[in-house]
């Protein structure tokens, strides 16, 4: 504050004085505070140093504080203190740094865990975590972690057949299988006699996976046994008996067990089931030889004591009864006497036929009586008892 003293003079030369004060008021210094930086979805509290009486701000606002935005660059504001000065600041420029949110899923299956921020989590959902960052804003990272369900792997049913076979194991359920025992999936396979697991490990397009077993039974076929070779004779009858199995079916008709007579020489098939229902075959020939045409022959009558031979044909060998011997003499009784002979070729096989044998009795013959006669004289021999006579001398 300063007096001033004025002297006037009039025209009189008179002189007088008077005096005023002058004040000189100070002018406002605002000054700016606060962040010049400040986090995106967030504003700066920008203040004006000092109490005024008025504020003017170049967003509108007459605050002695505002919130500011990047919106509001440059931001100045004009100020008027108790003595009516007023002042204003230079503009002042707001930085926006953004808040970095980092959002990924992470997928796995389900039985499996995942590392999110540090921790091992295995229930879908979304986790956050919110980290600071060098410009003072945090950062948030957004993981959702999906969990996958297991497929539903089907090997297929259980497998029990007969050897030798071909088995093929096909899974569904999932995009790709991995069998164990060098199988491959829908490949036909031949397996050994025996039960054997596989296991299959199936994986859906999104890598999960899940496993299941198959059982496969290779059950060996029968022994299957129709017995030899038969050879017969036309006529008789033969009985075809296969082993090694529960159940027979023969061709032909034939029943195992079961006596039967062919006409002819054939091959006969026969089907042996187990009880596993495996089942095989198996062959027997039949021959049937023809039985000989035997011929005992025709025996010439003789004479009572006059020896007999027989000798029949047409087999390889013969047997009479009534102690004949083939070929070899005897004497048969008198009177008419049948004798049969059975005939044996080189296949066993047998036929018979008959011989009938005549023999006459010796006739009773008579000389007559002794004679005595004297020399000269005739004399007369009358045989009797047969038919003719032959005398002697």
């Amino acid at each position: 504050m300063v007096t001033y003293t004025l002297t006037g003079t009039d025209a009189n030369g008179c002189h007088n004085t008077d005096q005023t004060i002058v004040t000189v008021n100070p002018n406002p210094s605002p000054i700016l505070t606060g962040a010049t930086e400040y986090c995106f979805g967030f504003t700066s509290l920008i203040s004006a140093t000092q109490a005024y009486t008025s504020y003017s701000w170049s967003n509108g606002s007459t605050n002695s504080s505002i919130n500011a935005t990047i919106a509001d660059n440059p931001i100045s504001v004009t100020v008027t203190n108790t003595f009516g000065c007023s002042a204003s600041t230079a503009g002042l420029i707001l930085i926006e740094n953004p808040i970095i949110v980092n959002n990924y899923s992470v997928e796995i299956c389900q039985g499996q865990t995942a590392l999110i921020h540090g921790v091992y989590q295995s229930i879908a959902g979304v986790y956050s975590q919110t980290l600071p960052a060098i410009t003072g804003c945090d950062s948030t990272a957004n993981v959702t972690l999906v969990v996958h369900a297991l497929p539903i792997i089907n090997g297929g049913n259980d497998i029990v057949v007969c050897t030798p076979n071909l088995v093929t194991l096909s899974a569904n359920g999932a995009n790709t299988y991995a069998w164990d025992r060098g199988v491959i999936n829908g490949i036909p396979f031949n397996q050994a006699v025996g039960r054997l697991t596989y296991t299959v490990i199936g994986t859906d397009l999104n890598g999960c996976q899940n496993t299941d077993q198959v059982d496969i039974t290779i059950n060996p076929l029968p022994n299957l046994n129709a017995g030899s070779n038969v050879a017969m004779c036309f006529g008789d009858s033969v009985i075809l008996t296969a082993t090694g199995a529960i159940n027979y079916i023969w061709d032909f008709g034939v029943q195992n067990g079961t006596a039967f007579s062919p006409l002819v020489t054939n091959t006969y098939t026969v089907i042996g089931t187990d009880d596993n229902g495996c089942s095989t075959s198996d062959q027997v020939t039949v021959t049937v030889n023809p039985i000989p045409i035997v011929d005992g022959g025709i025996a010439v009558p003789v004479c009572q004591g006059v020896q007999v031979t027989l000798n029949a044909s047409g087999a390889l060998t013969y047997s009479w009864d009534q102690g004949v011997v083939n070929g070899i003499p005897f004497i048969a009784p008198i009177g008419t006497t049948s004798y049969a002979v059975i005939g044996t070729d080189i296949n066993g096989c047998q036929n018979s036929d008959q011989a009938s044998v005549t023999v006459y009795p010796l006739p009773v013959v008579q000389a007559g009586p002794d004679q005595s006669f004297c020399s000269g004289e005739n004399v007369t021999l009358a045989g009797a008892g047969a038919a003719s006579y032959s005398w002697n001398n």
